[in-house]
Order: structure tokens, then C-alpha cells, then sequence
């Protein structure tokens, strides 16, 4: 058992390097630098790094363990965990959750249980 670090990466910069095989090849090293820059924490905490000419192109969030149940929502351009959600998130995910169960049946079999 150990841990993951939760990242993201914003698709610009992919979008961009597939213009070209020579900026493709170079992305695939910058990417995975940056990678791992944001996950080992870097010498400074690193929290994001940029690729090729994109700012914060990969940001880290959360460092979870694999025995750890967490719940995040991807709101307003960010990842949150659901405590830190406001209350219109927070209600967007309820709305999310309620759809999905219903697709699935969950609520019908909830009430004949």
C-alpha cells in the first residue's frame, strides 16, 4: 500500500506540441520533468511547473493514500475536495450524484429495500 499524488495538467500545452513531431518530442521531456518536479514537492515544495511556454501547466493538488476514501468535484477551473466545496458547488454535486444514481436505479431500489 502507498500513496498517489492527485495532479492535473492543463491541455493547452498538448493541444499546442501536436502541431509539430519535434515540439511533441520535446513536450514528452518537459511533461514528465514537470511531473515529477510537482509530485516529489521539488527541493521548495513545488506546487506547479510549467511546459515549454505554459505557465502552470501541471499543479498539484492532494497526496492520498491507497487505503483513503476522499470525494473531490472539478469547479471554477480547480479541483476541491468536497469540504471546502461553496455552497453552489456543493449543490452541483448533490445534482451530479442524485443524475448518476438515478441512471443507475440506485434510488428505485432504495426505497424498495
Amino acid at each position: 500500500m502507498g500513496y498517489a499524488a492527485i495532479i492535473w495538467v492543463y491541455e493547452d500545452v498538448i493541444r499546442d506540441a501536436e502541431r509539430s513531431k519535434d515540439e511533441y518530442n520535446r513536450l514528452k521531456g518537459e511533461l514528465g520533468e514537470a511531473r515529477l518536479q510537482v509530485c516529489a514537492g521539488g527541493p521548495e515544495g513545488v506546487r506547479s511547473a510549467p511546459v515549454l511556454s505554459h505557465g502552470n501547466c501541471v499543479n498539484f493538488y492532494d497526496r492520498v493514500h491507497s487505503t483513503d476514501t476522499k470525494l473531490y468535484l472539478w469547479g471554477g477551473n480547480r479541483l476541491r475536495p468536497i469540504h471546502e466545496l461553496h455552497d453552489k458547488d456543493f449543490a452541483m454535486m448533490k445534482a451530479l450524484i442524485s443524475d448518476e444514481e438515478t441512471r443507475r436505479g440506485i434510488l428505485s431500489r432504495r426505497v424498495s429495500d
